[in-house]
């Protein structure tokens, strides 16, 4: 079954959240439950960002968490990998036109604490409508731990990039 709901960013800009359900592709959902973060309010499911109508170099998705209890801040995204049923490959190698950091992250105050969307880098060479239909994986490099405060008490290094990252599709 697949739900339809409203999201607020923490930027005030509603978007449309579409939990995919049944068919979002074996080897993308794989991927996804390999990877330490999700999308706020994705529930285990992979969020499908539609990207008719987002801006570039600013953030289209809900906010990035951490799979565990720790509050995260700022991530800085470490590459774009786009994954298909033959594994994961870069997103320059897939397709010339994107840069290898086609997708990232993108930080904002909130006013208490720093959180963490994805965004898109600008779309060259008319390659925006290549940019759909996809399973895409952001590895991360590094991020902060936050205390409930939303103050600092850890920046936390990359330990396996297979792991450190979050996972969507786009329409």
């Amino acid at each position: 079954s697949m739900g339809l709901g409203l999201f607020a960013r923490s930027s005030g800009v509603t978007g449309l959240y579409i939990q995919p359900g049944a068919f979002t592709p074996n080897y993308c959902s794989t991927v996804a439950q390999q990877c330490a973060f999700e999308f706020e309010g994705s529930e285990g499911e992979v969020p499908v960002f539609d990207l008719i109508g987002t801006h570039d170099n600013s953030p289209f998705s809900s906010v990035i968490v951490s799979k565990s209890s720790d509050l995260i801040g700022q991530i800085n995204s470490d590459g774009a990998y786009i994954v298909t049923a033959e594994g994961e490959v870069p997103a320059k190698t897939y397709l010339d036109a994107f840069s290898d950091n086609q997708f990232k992250t993108f930080g904002s105050w909130t006013g208490s604490e720093t959180v963490t969307e994805i965004g898109h880098e600008t779309f060259q060479q008319d390659s925006r409508s290549s940019a759909s239909g996809l399973c895409v994986k952001v590895e991360f490099s590094n991020w902060q731990v936050l205390n409930a405060d939303g103050h600092v008490t850890d920046n936390v290094q990359k330990t396996d990039g297979s792991t450190d990252c979050v996972v969507f599709r786009t329409i």
